[in-house]
C-alpha cells in the first residue's frame, strides 16, 4: 500500500521533472546545430571503429558518440531528436540528485537540490544541446554515490562499480581524468577512513585509469593537435570579468574560481559565447551571494542525532565537495600557472552536480534551523522562490527571445538540392563544413556531390578552423590551393558545377584559390548571401 508521505514524494518529483522539461523545450525545434552541435552528428553516425578515428583530431573521449549512435539509430538524425538525448540525461540529473539528495541529507535538501538543477540556466542550456555535458554531469554523480558505497561496503564488487564509474566519466569527457584522485584525497580528511577507506579508494582509482588507460595516447594526441588554441584568449577575458581576477597567476586561479562559481549559480552573467544566455552587463553579485552562502552551509557540519549518523554526513559532504573541487581546481590551477585549458561556462559540468546537493543541503539547513515547522517550510519555499527568480532573469530571453544565432545551412542545401546535379562538387572553407553537410545529409544530399575542404585537413575536423596554423604555412597553402584547382577542374565534366561555401572572414587565406579558380572556372557569381555566409557558383 502507497503511504501519504510516499505519495506527496512522488508528487513532488513528477512536479520538479516537469518543470525541468517545461524549461528546457521551449524553441528546440527552431534553431539549426550550430558547429559543434553539427559536429557530433556526423561523427556519430559513423560505425564505432570510425568514431574512434575520427575523434583522434578532435577534443573528446568517444562514449557520449557511441550512445548518440545507438540514440541516432532508434530516433532519427533530426535536430529535436539528436538534442533529446541531452534532454533526457539533463532530467536524469534532476531525478538522481532528487533522490540521492533525500537519501543522504532529508526530503527537503534532495527538493531543493533537484529544483536548482531544473532551473539552472547553465544546466538548462547543456540540456538543449547535443554535446556530452549533460551526460558528464549524471556520471560524476553516480561516481560519487559509487564511492561512498565503496567506504561503506569496502568489498570487490563495489571496486569495480567505483572503477567503471569513475572510468564512465573520463571516456565521456577528458576533464574526468581530473575526477579520478577526488576520492583517495577526500578520504584524507575523514579519520575514519583513513586505513582500509584510502586503500580501497585507491585501488577504485587506479583501477578507472587502466581502464581508461588505451584511451591516454589519444588524449595526449588531442592536446597537442591545437584543437583548444582558442580557449586561452577566453580564459583571460572571463577572469578579468571578475574583480578578483589580474595578470598574475595567483590573481588569475582566484579570478578563474569566482567566475567558475558564479556560472554556476541562477542567474548570473554568463560568458558571451553562450549565446543569449546572459543578460551582459547585470550585475552578478546578487547570485554570487546566494550561491556561495548555500555551498559555505551545505559544507558546515551538522549536529545530527547520533555519532554514527554525523559521521556519514561528514563523509558524503567531503566526498561532494571533493568531487566539485578536485576535477575543477586541477585544470583551473594548471590554466593561471602554465597554460589556459579551462572553458569558463562550459567544464564546470563536471561538479554541477555535486554543487547542486551541497547547495541543497545548505538551504535545508538553513530553513530547518527555525523553531516551528510553519516557518521552516515559509523558509525553504523562499530560498526556492529566489533561486527561481533569479534563474528566470537569464531564461526569460534565451527561451523566448528572438533566435541569437541563425545558421544558414538549412538555405544553403534548399539551394543545392535545388541547382546541384549528380556529381557536382561542393568546396567547403573555413568552419563551414559542419552544419552545412549536416544540413544536406538530412535531406539525403550529401551521396549526390562530392564534397571537398580546403585546406584538406581542415575537413578532418569539420567543426574546427584556426586561421593562424595555416597563415604559419602560407607558401604550402598557396600550393595547395592551386594543386587542388586543378585537380577540380579536371575531375568535373563539361557544365558540372562548383559550389564554395565562403565566408570571407579570412581573405588572405583564400586569394589564390578564388583567383586560381576563376581563373580555370570563370566569373563566379554569389547563389547565396546572408550572414556573411555565401554560396559562389562556378560552371565548368
Amino acid at each position: 500500500m502507497v503511504t501519504r508521505d510516499a505519495l506527496r514524494d512522488g508528487v513532488a518529483l513528477l512536479g520538479l521533472l516537469v518543470v525541468g522539461f517545461l524549461v528546457r523545450m521551449p524553441g528546440l525545434d527552431e534553431r539549426e546545430l550550430w558547429i559543434d552541435e553539427a559536429n557530433s552528428v556526423l561523427i556519430a553516425r559513423e560505425s564505432v571503429p570510425d568514431i574512434v578515428g575520427a575523434l583522434r583530431v578532435d577534443g573528446n573521449p568517444p562514449l557520449y558518440y557511441v550512445l548518440l549512435h545507438t540514440w541516432m539509430s532508434l530516433f532519427g538524425q533530426g535536430e529535436v531528436a539528436v538534442r533529446a538525448l541531452s534532454l533526457v540525461l539533463g532530467l536524469a540529473l534532476v531525478l538522481v540528485v532528487a533522490l540521492l539528495g533525500r537519501a543522504w541529507f532529508g526530503r527537503v535538501a534532495g527538493g531543493l537540490a533537484a529544483f536548482l538543477v531544473a532551473t539552472s540556466p547553465l544546466h538548462v542550456y547543456y540540456s538543449r544541446e547535443a554535446r556530452m555535458y549533460t551526460m558528464v554531469a549524471v556520471l560524476a554523480v553516480l561516481a560519487i554515490f559509487a564511492v561512498d558505497r565503496l567506504l561503506v561496503r569496502r568489498d570487490r564488487t563495489s571496486v569495480v562499480l567505483a572503477a567503471l564509474a569513475l572510468a564512465s566519466v573520463a571516456l565521456t569527457h577528458n576533464y574526468g581524468l581530473f575526477l579520478l584522485p577526488f576520492a583517495p584525497l577526500a578520504c584524507l580528511l575523514v579519520r575514519e577512513q583513513r586505513g582500509r577507506g584510502l586503500l580501497v579508494a585507491s585501488l577504485a582509482s587506479v583501477l578507472a585509469l587502466t581502464l581508461v588507460s588505451p584511451w591516454l595516447p589519444v588524449v595526449v594526441g588531442q592536446a597537442r593537435s591545437g584543437v583548444g588554441d582558442w580557449i586561452p584568449e577566453l580564459f583571460v577575458r572571463e577572469v578579468e570579468r571578475t574583480p578578483f581576477g589580474s595578470d598574475t597567476s595567483a590573481g588569475r586561479f582566484l579570478g578563474g574560481a569566482v567566475r567558475t562559481l558564479e556560472v554556476m549559480a541562477p542567474g548570473a552573467s554568463y560568458p558571451s559565447y553562450l549565446r543569449k544566455l546572459p543578460v551582459l552587463g547585470r550585475s552578478s553579485l546578487v547570485p554570487l551571494f546566494f550561491i556561495g552562502l548555500a555551498l559555505l552551509a551545505g559544507i558546515l557540519p551538522h549536529l545530527a542525532s547520533s555519532p554514527e549518523k554525523r559521521r556519514e554526513e561528514i563523509r558524503r559532504v567531503v566526498l561532494l565537495l571533493f568531487g566539485l573541487v578536485v576535477p575543477i581546481a586541477l585544470p583551473l590551477a594548471y590554466s593561471a600557472f602554465v597554460k589556459p585549458v579551462y572553458l569558463v561556462g562550459r567544464y564546470e559540468m563536471i561538479g554541477f552536480g555535486a554543487l547542486a546537493l551541497l547547495a541543497g543541503r545548505g538551504m535545508a539547513l538553513a530553513s530547518g534551523a527555525l523553531p516551528w515547522a510553519g516557518a521552516r517550510v515559509v523558509a525553504a519555499s523562499v530560498l526556492a522562490s529566489l533561486a527561481g527568480v533569479l534563474a528566470f532573469t537569464s531564461l526569460q530571453p534565451y527561451l523566448f527571445g528572438p533566435n541569437p544565432l541563425r545558421p544558414h545551412a538549412t538555405r544553403i542545401a534548399r539551394l543545392l538540392a535545388e541547382k546541384g546535379r549528380e556529381g557536382d562538387i561542393v568546396l567547403f572553407t573555413e568552419a563551414t563544413r559542419a552544419t552545412a553537410e549536416y544540413a544536406l545529409s538530412r535531406r539525403g544530399l550529401d551521396e549526390r556531390f562530392e564534397l571537398r575542404s580546403f585546406p584538406a585537413d581542415s575537413g578532418l575536423h569539420r567543426g574546427w578552423y584556426d586561421p593562424e596554423e595555416y597563415r604559419g604555412k602560407r607558401r604550402d597553402l598557396d600550393d595547395e590551393a592551386r594543386e587542388l584547382t586543378r585537380a577540380l577542374y579536371a575531375s568535373l565534366p563539361i557544365g558540372g558545377r562548383l559550389f564554395v561555401l565562403y565566408e570571407g572572414r579570412y581573405p588572405d587565406l583564400h586569394q589564390t584559390l578564388l583567383g586560381e579558380i576563376d581563373l580555370l572556372f570563370g566569373t563566379w557569381r554569389p547563389e547565396l548571401s546572408k550572414g556573411g555566409l555565401g554560396v559562389l557558383a562556378f560552371v565548368k
